[in-house]
């Protein structure tokens, strides 16, 4: 039995996880009705995809600070922009199970119920569709070059991936972030995809690998920080099957 816990909720570099009260993804296939005169059954072809995440959070607001939660849904529903989402299923630890996408917030709303929690809620549909993939790394760096632990994937795939990027930065002044496949671990390693040029306070970034396109069974990412020594790195990355 799995216990909802998580230490990592990443939307757009902000770590909403202490806020967040809870999340709920959803993944859906359009069933499109091809029934012919001549079936005794109905009928069906698969159409488009879809996903879409809700988040419930307790909200907060402050003019001065930030708030946890409040102001960063608002802003995310206000700028209608697709936000980088990588929220871990558990603790964190490298090889761990997250769920990513890049998502518009269609809604938000803050209900006000008398004498209860006033809660801070959004609605958010994908661009991207929903991925299931592993956290590569999620650390404090220093400048320079790290390169992060290896992570497993049981098998080779055939069809590409996502790569998610969150960057909580003071200091630095850019960071590149690559991931890199290998087909036994150690070795040889060949660069997959990166996000780059990352160097706000809070930022994030998206790299898809395209479908069609081998990744190896062993994952690893390499990250380079120029400029600080404050730094806190997320990456993750999800095959497509």
């Amino acid at each position: 039995m799995a216990i909802s816990k998580t230490d990592r909720f990443l939307l757009d570099g902000y770590n909403v996880a202490c806020a967040l009260r809870s999340f709920s993804p959803s993944s859906t296939i359009e069933e499109i009705d091809a029934t012919v005169l001549c079936n005794t059954y109905r009928q069906y072809e698969s159409g488009f995809k879809s996903a879409t995440l809700s988040a419930e959070g307790k909200f907060a607001n402050d003019s001065v600070n930030l708030d946890e939660i409040h102001d960063i849904l608002a802003d995310a529903f206000t700028d209608q922009q697709a936000k980088v989402i990588t929220a871990g299923i558990g603790f964190f630890a490298v090889g761990g199970d997250v769920i990513m996408m890049d998502a518009c917030t269609t809604k938000y709303d803050i209900p006000i119920p008398v004498g209860g929690l006033i809660m801070s809620n959004a609605s958010m549909r994908s661009t991207n569709g929903m991925a299931f993939g592993k956290w590569l790394i999620s650390s404090q760096l220093n400048s320079g070059t790290t390169t992060g632990t290896v992570v497993d994937g049981g098998a080779a795939t055939m069809n590409g991936g996502i790569f998610h990027v969150h960057l909580n930065n003071a200091t630095a002044s850019d960071v590149d972030t690559k991931v890199q496949h290998s087909t036994t671990g150690v070795g040889s390693w060949v660069d997959l995809t990166s996000v780059n040029n990352l160097s706000a306070i809070f930022e994030s970034g998206t790299a898809i690998v395209a479908k069609g396109t081998t990744v190896n069974r062993y994952l690893r990412a390499v990250s380079v920080v120029t400029g600080g020594n404050t730094v806190l790195l997320s990456a993750a990355f999800a095959r497509r099957y």
